[in-house]
């Protein structure tokens, strides 16, 4: 399998058939130089721990930007004279039971890490198994689907309607149904189709979310040529499409067997099917209804909602915890139609019109910063949020002082803006945690109502509100809802200079301001037409020599768009690296590393693994980084267990990152470590168990220096852990005796069998 047809396993669920065993034919010699390697090996287990550790031997990344739980853990460590544990478990966001447990369990992810949270759609790239499966469950099958598929008959279908309308959903379902499987892939929405191809034959079905250039369906040659590659790999696509009269109706005089206009069911149908999905239990459901009062539920319902709206409604009735009254004043579906009334209550309140827009831009944070960043705004805009301005002093006795310190409460500014202060919960940072009371607004959706009617409506707000932002602290919890509010204020601005206020922050030396310049990023590439020129202004930054917009690049390959496009984004990062970092440090590099570590925990660990096993084969900073990063990711025991257990390709990739980190005498501490951790794991587990024994057998094959120090390593661990202690045992007694070191004898299992060493 070529590496472009391989289907990476965090995608869509696609089976990989394992590789055929690859093996060098020159052999590393095994004469006197290894008989010292051997020697210093055994010497210096005198002054080290089992981990391999003095206490002058501090493991700090050079690149420095390691994820902040695990940073704390290892400088805690490190230089304390303290052991580490017997097994050591690095899983940010998870849940781990240390006995037995009755009940059930709910654990609640709100971390600004690309691991917190939900997946991101993907938009170049595998499709998530789950994000398929989610858009089935309840999804309400409108009149119009059956045409659709038969439309899909022909390879290719145009699914057009407006936003909100579950165009994504109907065409996961259109894809997962007409082709029965689960490997579908995203194709990014600046796509051109005169070069693109169907990504190997395993792939069923693509899906394009928006098209930065839809005019090019236009073209009848380059459709019918289109159309041949997917019928040739057997294979369909959905082009999802804005509701764009003119566009819609130039392709429906030259396409007309492929145009669908996506309108979703009624309100009730969706209402009934995504209930009964949440609720199978019928008498359950009508429970819950009587409770709520049917009557009310259903006038509701003879609203003209959208699907999202109506999946909103679902989550709160299904929750059973608010009366219907509660349950309206929550609704998102509410909020456009109630933002200009609120603003005319608020017009001539300057200090309740600021902290309206600090609540919008940082709901969910404490209410001290809240306040702090509404004064700060208040001050910025200098009596530009005064709808009227104080008389002179002849024409007036007497004026409200603005810096008077019992002004309007905090439960009156609460009141006023239709929010509420929330109760004190217990937050974490770096080794630390803290209580916060954030503040949220009672309907779902102000937030983003407000700033998007007043970004709209009101022109020189955005101006006010880009300065206020640009000049906000970099702190990290401002910086996701400030990268938020850029992003979506180049998407409601549109233009030319749509992206010119991020391109700015991106140009600056604060690694702050740079993240935030990611983060609007990620949220501006959400609409098609600036996908293109965001890929456009990355590619191109990605060639520059200044360091501080190749950081840029990095921080935004670390977010959701380079998460949901990951093959676009290794290749930025494989770019970046040909440059020089600052004077000063290493922005560049660490943000590198911090990207390749958020794109393998979000579900493209075999794409990553892979890119970083021919960065290990080069020479310079990408080979450098490449061994840097696996070190850390080489700690997800269970997914390098699953790997080396079913002999994947990927398994190959490992094999051959350990053993040349293993080699390198900076990398391996922290490789060594990572095996020593894996065999305490192995004790109870049994595929972690034979995925280990292979590993070790594999690395049999090549007894280089490190080898010899990690066997070493393992056949004097005092630990009571057996794991590959005989394979380390053997190997070292063969090589003394000049015998071979891959003896059968090992382990006996298959998986031992199926690798050996790539390098």
């Amino acid at each position: 399998m070529s590496a472009s047809q391989e289907a990476p396993d965090g995608g869509a669920n696609a089976e990989l058939e394992a590789a055929a065993p690859r093996r060098h034919s020159a052999e590393e010699s095994q004469g006197s130089q290894n008989a010292d390697h051997l020697q210093d090996a055994e010497d210096e287990q005198a002054g080290r721990d089992v981990y391999g550790r003095t206490a002058e031997d501090p493991d700090t990344d050079a690149d420095g930007d390691l994820d902040e739980e695990f940073a704390a853990y290892m400088r805690s460590m490190h230089g304390s004279g303290k052991k580490p544990p017997r097994a050591f478990m690095y899983a940010p966001g998870g849940l781990f039971n240390l006995g037995s447990v009755e009940g059930g369990q709910h654990v609640n992810n709100q971390g600004d890490g690309p691991a917190a949270g939900w997946r991101s759609p993907s938009h170049d790239g595998p499709l998530f198994a789950e994000e398929i499966l989610t858009a089935g469950d309840g999804f309400a099958e409108p009149s119009w689907f059956s045409d659709a598929l038969r439309a899909l008959d022909s390879r290719l279908l145009l699914l057009t309607g407006t936003a909100g309308t579950g165009r994504r959903t109907a065409a996961l379902n259109l894809l997962h149904r007409h082709s029965d499987s689960m490997i579908l892939r995203g194709v990014d929405a600046t796509v051109d189709f005169a070069e693109w191809r169907p990504d190997g034959d395993e792939v069923r079905g693509y899906l394009v979310d928006g098209l930065s250039q839809p005019q090019q369906l236009l073209k009848g040659w380059l459709v019918n040529q289109l159309i041949g590659r997917l019928r040739k790999a057997k294979a369909r696509m959905v082009i999802v499409l804005p509701d764009a009269p003119g566009l819609v109706r130039e392709l429906r005089r030259e396409l007309p067997r492929h145009v669908v206009t996506c309108v979703p069911p009624s309100t009730r149908e969706v209402f009934a099917a995504r209930f009964e999905a949440r609720v199978p239990d019928a008498e359950q459901r009508d429970r819950i209804l009587t409770a709520l009062g049917r009557e009310q539920v259903g006038e509701l319902l003879g609203q003209d909602l959208s699907p999202a709206h109506v999946a909103e409604l679902v989550d709160e009735v299904v929750l059973e915890e608010s009366d219907f009254v509660t349950i309206l004043e929550r609704m998102s579906f509410l909020a456009e139609q109630e933002v200009p009334e609120l603003i005319d209550r608020l017009r001539d309140q300057p200090p309740a019109l600021a902290f309206l827009l600090a609540s919008c831009v940082f709901e969910g944070l404490d209410y001290r910063i809240v306040q702090e960043e509404a004064d700060r705004l208040l001050e910025l805009a200098d009596q530009r949020l005064d709808a009227k301005l104080p008389g002179t002093r002849e024409e007036e006795e007497s004026r409200s002082n603005p810096r008077f310190v019992f002004g309007d409460s905090m439960d009156d500014l609460l009141r006023g803006i239709g929010a509420r202060q929330m109760p004190r919960e217990v937050r974490s940072a770096s080794g630390y945690g803290y209580s916060v009371e954030p503040v949220r607004f009672i309907r779902h959706g102000r937030s983003q109502a407000v700033l998007r009617h007043v970004w709209r409506e009101y022109g020189q707000v955005s101006g006010l509100m880009t300065d206020w932002l640009e000049k906000a602290r970099p702190e990290n919890e401002l910086i996701r809802p400030i990268g938020e509010v850029m992003g979506m204020a180049a998407r409601w601005g549109g233009g030319r200079r749509a992206l010119s206020h991020i391109s700015a922050l991106a140009r600056s030396p604060e690694r702050g301001t740079r993240q935030v310049a990611a983060a609007a990023m990620a949220i501006a590439a959400q609409d098609p037409v600036l996908a293109g020129e965001i890929r456009y202004r990355l590619t191109r930054w990605s060639l520059t020599k200044g360091w501080k917009l190749r950081a840029t690049v990095a921080y935004t390959c670390a977010t959701a768009y380079g998460v949901s496009r990951p093959d676009h984004a290794l290749t930025l990062l494989g770019r970046l690296m040909y440059g020089q970092d600052d004077t000063e440090g290493h922005p560049v590099t660490s943000a590198v590393s911090s990207a390749l570590r958020a794109l393998f925990t979000s579900g493209q660990q075999s794409a990553v693994i892979r890119r970083l096993s021919e960065w290990a084969d080069e020479d310079g900073r990408r080979s450098e980084v490449a061994l840097t990063s696996f070190t850390y990711l080489l700690q997800d025991i269970p997914w390098c267990a699953g790997q080396l257990h079913a002999g994947t390709d990927a398994a190959e990739h490992i094999v051959g990152l350990v053993h040349q980190a293993l080699n390198e005498e900076e990398h391996f501490d922290r490789t060594r470590r990572a095996i020593l951790s894996w065999r305490q794991v192995a004790d109870w587990d049994e595929q972690s168990r034979d995925a280990l024994e292979a590993l070790l057998f594999a690395l049999s094959y090549g007894m280089q220096h490190g080898v010899l120090r990690l066997f070493v390593s393992i056949d004097r661990d005092e630990n009571d852990s057996t794991a590959g202690k005989d394979i380390a045992r053997q190997a070292l007694t063969a090589w003394r005796n000049g015998q071979p070191t891959h003896t059968s004898s090992g382990t006996g299992r298959s998986t031992s069998d199926q690798r050996s060493p790539t390098r």
